[in-house]
Parts: C-alpha cells; structure tokens; sequence
C-alpha cells in the first residue's frame, strides 16, 4: 500500500540546531503561498502562532506546521471573501 503525501517536509539543520520546514502544494493552499513557505525556519511564524515557535521535538514541529496550515487557510479564505464583498459593492453602484 503507497504511503500518501505529507503536506510539507521537515528537516532538522545540524548547523543551527533547528528545525526547518517546507509547505508543499497541499490542502488547497496557493502555489504561492506554499512559494513563499518554503525552506523556513520555526521562528518565522506569524505572531499569531508564537507559542509554535522553536519547537524541541519533531512531533512538535509536525504540530507547528499543522497550526501553520490551518491559519494559512484561513487567512485564505477571508481573502476570497473580501474581495468578493468588494465585487459586489461595485456591482451594485
């Protein structure tokens, strides 16, 4: 049986002591959003996510991006319904 595809790949950096993570294109994120996620550190999360920061383990971590994704999404969606609104208001002008 395949295993599936994780959404993001984590990666433990002997020289700084840290983990570093990269989003794949993976439950429904943008590709650019992903671009832009890719090859970071822990302590890049949005200040939103600040308890995440520098986690110790690896399920940790798995967590972390977890959360990552999640705000992400979001963050996506209230996007796409402002602009939506913003459609709409014109419209009807």
């Amino acid at each position: 049986m395949p295993r599936t595809p994780k959404p993001y790949v984590i990666t433990w950096r002997n020289d700084t002591k840290t983990f570093q993570f990269t989003l794949n294109y993976a439950y429904d994120l943008n590709e650019r959003v992903c671009a832009q996620w890719r090859h970071r550190i822990f302590n890049n999360l949005p200040d939103e996510l600040a308890n995440f920061r520098n986690p110790k383990t690896k399920p940790d971590a798995e967590a972390a991006v977890d959360a990552l994704i999640v705000y992400l999404r979001e963050k996506h969606e209230e996007g796409i319904v402002r602009r939506v609104v913003i459609t709409d208001i014109t419209e009807r002008t």
